[in-house]
């Protein structure tokens, strides 16, 4: 629903990037917040270490017919306990490898590679490749204070 609109306000001025954000509200009541660069590297790499994406519910008032399930937008969302906890345990994955900046750095080029070709096909719009470098989304305790928040249960992406 809004992802493709996100995704094309951020291409046309790439600072954007920094200015969007995903607050997330735990079921134990506990919050965190990532910017939205970071979040969907962070989704990306989940996958590589093995998170098998599963469907979020709908937001409050969306037709379950209507939700596509991502995790991409920030609408309110539900991501159930287990989802949660797979979350998790792919994050563990990733800190406990050796190799994981070569691997992340690999990641987020694919993911600039991805979101470039959607948005030449479906926008028309050329995106610059990017100059800055990043090697993490996150630094390694706040992915671990992240880590816990999915240990606590399921929670909403607003």
């Amino acid at each position: 629903r809004n992802q493709g609109r996100i995704i094309k306000w951020i291409a046309e001025c790439p600072e954007r990037r920094q200015l969007v954000s995903f607050d997330f509200t735990s079921d134990s009541g506990a919050t965190h917040n990532i910017r939205t660069s970071g979040w969907t590297l962070l989704l990306y790499a989940a996958e590589d270490y093995g998170w098998a994406k599963a469907d979020t519910l709908p937001p409050e008032g969306v037709d379950a017919g209507e939700w596509d399930g991502g995790y991409a937008s920030n609408e309110g969302q539900y991501v159930t306990k287990a989802a949660a906890l797979d979350l998790a345990m792919a994050f563990e994955r990733l800190l406990a490898d050796p190799n994981r900046a070569e691997r992340v750095r690999a990641t987020e080029a694919r993911m600039d590679q991805e979101i470039a070709f959607l948005l030449k096909r479906d926008y028309g719009i050329e995106q610059p490749p990017r100059t800055d470098a990043h090697v993490y989304p996150i630094s390694e305790p706040d992915l671990q204070e992240f880590i816990a928040f999915c240990r606590k249960g399921g929670f909403r992406i607003e």
